[in-house]
């Protein structure tokens, strides 16, 4: 049931309950026998189920009418029916900036993610991105790091981890800042979800910045999406040729922004006093390290200026993967190091 039905629904019967208690809704034949199927009382008592135990580990489901539903989710042709939260929503009156881009990144893109992150973070601006690989994870580990609020929409299940390589920043956003999804309990992030996704990430932000993608991205999506809603674009350049950088150039091209400096997203953003930056990170603290426990001490050592793979770890050290993807997502959420690439990690400086 997608929102446009839900909506045709709720205005012929007044009430979504009555229109749950309805034998026959006015939909298409095989949508009716989706809903006679679906709606019986074993299937609402397993969803109130879900939603109690969600609630022990801190998630909380919002409707349309509860006044913490984001109001810019409102005015969608498309508003989600309801919404999964883990942690914070942005506050209305925080600027936020979305920062989205590709999976399989270079370095210069996923380097430009962390520091706009981290940068937007010091100037008090929320960071928005689906927390996917690569140019996502970046932006999003650049923002928590400094201190800021970076909110993720998933295009799985709230409990679902998705992709499973990015579960320590899974962790840290649940902690420290906010994951949101309109899927249910369990759901997988199946391909469709994520362009259906992208609609929220570009409503939460006022401004879109488009860090590397290919010219058939699926980042144009949320460029699409943001257009429509009125919110700006600003993509940052790259080399001519490079594959990785023709949907930026043609953003350009076509007439997007140009993302040089945290300044010009400062000024699409109208902040006319900008906060004073806060120090450099300096890096993992060595008390961080020293806290690990034997088993984690021997992975961070084993991680060196190259990228070493989990296989290649469990491998060396002849334990079992789960358990050096446990050690991976412990040393991940403490700052000490960072996925890379799917499996493969790399130790923090």
């Amino acid at each position: 049931m997608g929102p446009v039905y839900y909506d045709r629904l709720l205005a012929y019967y007044g009430t979504a309950e009555a229109a749950w208690r309805a034998k026959t809704p006015p939909l298409p034949g095989k949508q009716v026998e989706e809903w006679q199927r679906f709606h019986t009382p074993e299937v609402e008592l397993r969803f109130c189920r879900e939603l109690e135990s969600l609630s022990v580990s801190g998630c909380r489901f919002l409707i349309r009418g509860d006044a913490e539903f984001p109001e810019v989710f409102r005015t969608l042709y498309d508003c989600p029916i309801g919404l999964f939260v883990h942690g914070r929503l942005p506050d209305p009156e925080m600027p936020a900036a979305a920062i989205v881009g590709a999976r399989r990144c270079t370095p210069y893109g996923r380097n430009a993610a962390e520091r706009f992150g981290r940068e937007l973070a010091e100037h008090g601006v929320a960071v928005i991105s689906g927390m996917a690989e690569g140019i996502d994870a970046a932006g999003q580990w650049g923002a928590l790091r400094a201190g800021g609020l970076s909110v993720a929409v998933l295009g799985s299940g709230i409990d679902v981890c998705y992709p499973r390589a990015n579960r320590g920043l899974y962790e840290r956003l649940a902690e420290e800042g906010g994951i949101l999804s309109e899927y249910g309990p369990g759901e997988a992030g199946l391909p469709f979800h994520f362009p259906v996704r992208n609609r929220l990430i570009s409503a939460l932000a006022q401004v879109v910045l488009v860090m590397e993608a290919r010219e058939k991205s699926g980042s144009l999506i949320t460029v699409d999406r943001a257009l429509e809603q009125g919110r700006d674009v600003l993509a940052l350049p790259g080399r001519v040729g490079d594959p990785l950088s023709a949907g930026c150039n043609h953003l350009i091209r076509q007439g997007a922004g140009i993302l040089t400096c945290v300044e010009d997203v400062c000024e699409a953003l109208h902040l006319e006093e900008k906060k004073p930056r806060q120090e450099e990170s300096q890096g993992p603290s060595e008390e961080a390290a020293q806290a690990l426990s034997g088993d984690a001490q021997r992975v961070y050592e084993l991680l060196a200026a190259e990228p070493a793979h989990q296989d290649a770890l469990a491998a060396q050290l002849g334990w079992p993967l789960p358990r050096i993807l446990e050690i991976l997502w412990e040393l991940e959420a403490a700052g000490l190091c960072r996925a890379v690439s799917a499996g493969t990690y790399l130790r923090e400086k």
